[in-house]
């Protein structure tokens, strides 16, 4: 099964229905969730970093620093998606990010 992306409010996942896990919050959040977290990243990383070398090309590059002045050669997809807070997983990765919040 392809992966998909949830950016803003929720969208149904297969049986998965992210909503119904948000008990009455609204999340802004970008979310991309496959079968696998293995399939999930390979599926974005990609795309992570071209987001990021692009924005930060056109001075963003705080919104993806771990530390003031961080050069940018030492982002990662892991390092921008926990940085700017994004889920890329399952959808039980979703759930447990949404419990935590």
């Amino acid at each position: 099964m392809d992966g998909v992306v949830l950016n803003g409010l929720a969208r149904i996942f297969g049986s998965y229905t992210l909503g119904a896990y948000i008990s009455a919050r609204i999340i802004d959040q970008n979310i991309y969730l496959a079968e696998t977290r293995e399939e999930a990243w390979a599926d974005v990383s990609e795309g992570i970093m071209r987001e990021t070398s692009y924005f930060t090309s056109i001075g963003f590059t705080p919104l993806y620093e771990s530390y003031k002045g961080q050069p940018v050669s030492e982002f990662t997809p892991q390092s921008v998606v926990e940085r700017r807070d994004w889920v890329v997983g399952t959808p039980d990765d979703a759930i447990a990010w949404i419990e935590k919040k």
